[in-house]
């Protein structure tokens, strides 16, 4: 996990995880990046797209009163290609979820 200056605390959002191999929601499989890899084109994860728009319409759902969140945390194996990250950042926010924000660690003696 890279490390950062002026962070946040851990939020209530979907956590999209990519280790260099699959990507998760909430420990969820939602893909692979390998296709994306193979095809050298910036590319939506479909999977990844159903199932943040599920959270989205269950949020909606169970709270119709409230607007639905649309912040998503990613959390990014540092080895993980610029390509991947923006087909990644790409079908995060196609899928409703804007407020794109990084997980990392604080640098020591934060």
């Amino acid at each position: 996990m890279p490390s950062a200056r002026n962070v946040d605390e851990l939020i209530d959002a979907p956590m999209v995880v990519v280790d260099g191999v699959k990507i998760t929601v909430d420990g969820a499989l939602a893909g692979y990046v390998r296709p994306v890899e193979e095809d050298g084109k910036v590319a939506l994860y479909t999977e990844l797209s159903a199932i943040l728009r599920a959270k989205r319409e269950l949020w909606q759902e169970l709270e119709p009163n409230r607007p639905a969140p649309t912040r998503c945390l990613l959390h990014i194996d540092e080895e993980t290609s610029a390509l991947i990250v923006k087909s990644v950042v790409s079908t995060v926010t196609s899928a409703g979820y804007p407020d794109v924000s990084f997980v990392v660690r604080k640098l020591p003696g934060d």
